[in-house]
């Protein structure tokens, strides 16, 4: 009798190792899956740290330049505005503009 028993005995031995190899093998893979997100949350987690950083720049750069000053008593006359065209010559469509007497203006 135990003889006879022995196969399907052996069978479900087999089956269970069977299904027990197939858990380990997803509990892997959810594994790997799950290292995939955290390595993805912590670039987003720098990204999103770094755009604070650059607001919380920006907004103390405002603050300061929006600092009250009190205003200078002294008061400045307007010069007289003239205005001069820079020399332009034009070649085959292009703009060609001298420098020095754009600043001179």
């Amino acid at each position: 009798p135990q003889g006879a028993d022995l196969p399907t005995h052996i069978q479900q031995i087999l089956d269970v190792c069977s299904a027990l190899t197939r858990r380990v093998k997803n509990l892997e893979n959810d594994k790997a899956a799950q290292k995939l997100e955290i390595v993805k949350l912590k670039a987003r987690v720098v990204t999103t740290a770094k755009l604070i950083i650059d607001v919380v720049t920006a907004a103390s750069q405002v603050t300061a330049a929006s600092a009250t000053i009190p205003a200078a008593g002294a008061t400045i006359p307007a010069a007289a505005l003239t205005v001069v065209a820079a020399y332009t010559r034009r070649r085959k469509g292009v703009i060609i503009r001298d420098p020095e007497e754009e600043l001179s203006s």
